[in-house]
């Protein structure tokens, strides 16, 4: 549904660069797209997640490995990349996406559309600084997504 990669592909992907240089890995979750879906039907969802994948994919540099997890779930894999770039990055993805108005169905049972925007809530981790495996930089960067999500959303922060 959105040309990005699936997390197998990730897996090996970080699997392949780690141990070999300095990387690092966003996890990221739109903010409530259950409330987008609940509102506007699963096809209003579908765009906002269609919208979301574009303006990520359009974010990033020809190296980095963007992949969809599941739902609203996206990872970017972003080799040769210290903490400091990675949250450059993040938040040029977080603020697109603030930005993006998407075309949507007004209510699931009408041909009528409105157009919305959402946001989301992006973790950063780095490798080998604080993880070695394929699973602890997937831990950590959720851990990252975790607290940026309690901190109020639509943020970006680095597991340190």
């Amino acid at each position: 549904m959105t040309g990005l990669y699936n997390l197998r592909f990730l897996e090996e992907s970080i699997k392949e660069r780690l141990g070999n240089r300095i990387l690092s890995l966003l996890m990221m979750d739109l903010d409530k797209i259950h409330s987008i879906n609940d509102k506007h039907g699963p096809k209003g969802g579908d765009e906002v997640i269609k919208a979301a994948a574009n303006e990520i994919r359009s974010s990033l540099r020809s190296i980095d490995i963007p992949a969809r997890l599941s739902g609203d779930e996206f990872a970017v894999l972003l080799p040769d990349t210290d903490a400091e770039n990675a949250f450059k990055i993040a938040e040029r993805i977080r603020t697109s996406i603030e930005n993006m108005q998407v075309e949507v169905p007004a209510s699931p049972s009408t041909e009528e559309t409105v157009f919305i925007g959402t946001r989301t809530s992006i973790g950063i981790a780095v490798a080998p600084l604080y993880a070695n495996t394929t699973e602890q930089l997937m831990e950590i960067a959720d851990t990252a997504l975790r607290k940026a999500k309690e901190l109020g959303r639509n943020r970006v922060e680095v597991y340190w």
